[in-house]
């Protein structure tokens, strides 16, 4: 999985599972922190999902799903930490 990050948004895209009925999306507000189910999507070709409060340090994991059977999760993706100021 991949993640783009413009403004507060975070753009997540990922490669379809064939034969998936969608995806579940998690959101931690770290690494650490428990990945809590944020959205659902049906359809295995919509492979992308735009989170509206993308916030450094958010972590992203995706499931697919079919039936009543899930994976295991994606890569995890994290928005970074913006870089400090520069030294005067």
């Amino acid at each position: 999985m991949k993640i783009f990050i413009q403004f507060l948004f975070a753009f997540l895209i990922w490669d379809s599972i064939r034969d998936s009925f969608g995806y579940h999306i998690f959101r931690a507000s770290s690494i650490t922190d428990t990945f809590f189910l944020i959205d659902t999507i049906t359809g295995n070709s919509n492979a992308s999902y735009t989170d509206p409060f993308g916030v450094p340090e958010n972590c992203y994991q995706v499931r697919a799903w079919a039936d009543s059977v899930t994976s295991e999760p994606s890569n995890t993706a994290c928005i970074p930490l913006p870089p400090p100021p520069p030294l005067r």
